[in-house]
């Protein structure tokens, strides 16, 4: 596991940890290195999760994008649907917002 340099954890919720965990899980189950790259920190929509500790971003550019899309199919299916686990165009993003989730 890496965490990428001036990464904001403090404050981070124990639900995403818990997302975390099982995020570093999938990825070192295909060979590829687990690296947080967003928690409280970064610029993010108005409203974000990440705001209130309860989201991260994931980096995803070593992996091809067909790998992204299976990652992050087998995150959703290990996490429940209080869990968003979202594909952006150069991260995963998970959030655990159980009042809204879409898993």
């Amino acid at each position: 596991m890496t965490l990428k340099n001036g990464t904001d954890f403090k404050g981070l919720k124990p639900e995403i940890i818990l997302g975390a965990m099982v995020a570093h899980d999938v990825y070192t189950e295909h060979g590829y290195v687990f690296c947080i790259t967003s928690g409280l920190d970064g610029k993010h929509k108005e409203g974000s999760l990440h705001y209130v500790g309860m989201a991260i971003d994931l980096r995803t550019k070593t992996m091809p994008k067909e790998m992204v899309e299976k990652i992050a199919q087998e995150i959703r299916t290990d996490l429940n649907e209080q869990f968003d686990v979202v594909v952006e165009v150069d991260h995963i993003h998970i959030e655990f917002d159980p009042g809204n989730a879409v898993h």
